[in-house]
């Protein structure tokens, strides 16, 4: 999960460029008509000067894939915390740490389990 929101943080604007161009070239391809189809207007106040201008069609999907990129990111975060804990609590298991770790890394991992087992033990 760390390497999916890692990837999701560097690459997420070159993301949504590519699925905006991969829904134009789509679009072209089956003639569909790539129109907004209303515009809303903000009201002006009596002493305002001029509206906002409204966001272009592309804008609005790249702001709404945006927001859900970083949804999905901020949900993943949340909902892996405990994950990441129970990682750490157990990486000496891993075939990784076992194979790349240094002899001075490799003792932590295993502290690691003997503290965490041991207070397991007191709880029951």
């Amino acid at each position: 999960m760390r390497s999916l929101n890692v990837f999701l943080k560097d690459r997420r604007n070159y993301l949504v460029e590519e699925a905006l161009q991969f829904a134009k070239d789509t679009c072209e391809e089956t003639d569909i008509p790539v129109v907004k189809r209303t515009v809303r207007r903000k009201k002006i106040m009596p002493r305002e000067k001029a509206a906002d201008e409204p966001l272009t069609l592309d804008q609005e999907l790249k702001m709404s894939m945006l927001e859900c990129i970083d949804k999905f990111q901020q949900e993943t975060e949340t909902r892996c915390e405990g994950i990441e804990c129970i990682s750490d609590w157990f990486a000496v298991f891993e075939p990784s740490n076992l194979i790349e770790t240094s002899e001075t890394e490799l003792p932590k991992f295993v502290q690691s389990l003997v503290e965490i087992t041991m207070s397991f033990l007191q709880m029951v």
